[in-house]
């Protein structure tokens, strides 16, 4: 293998990890069953927004799991989009209806 080619070699999406917890939210979201929480981390101590999944527990007592944290700032300015020239590539997406299938 020479060296043009290796520079071609697509990189691993860093999604495939997220599947499952992805499709977690999603259905979430469409039951009713995402809630937006202020958390405080316990890493920094700051109070952060947490996407959080509710649980209902047969008891009638109700839990929440945390899934993900709402981004702060100008975020359009803080992230690239994944690709080559500013370009989305479908590998690099996971839309909800796939989380849910």
């Amino acid at each position: 293998m020479n060296n043009e080619t290796n520079n071609t070699k697509k990189k691993p999406s860093v999604l495939a990890p997220y599947r499952e917890q992805f499709a977690n939210l999603c259905l979430a979201l469409k039951i009713g069953d995402a809630v937006l929480v202020d958390c405080r981390n316990r890493a920094t101590g700051e109070a952060e927004a947490v996407i959080c999944i509710l649980t209902e527990y047969p008891d009638g007592s109700a839990g929440v799991s945390p899934i993900a944290v709402m981004l702060k700032g100008d975020v359009l300015s803080q992230y690239d989009p994944p690709g080559t020239e500013g370009t989305y590539e479908d590998t690099n997406l996971l839309r909800g209806k796939e989380g849910l299938q």
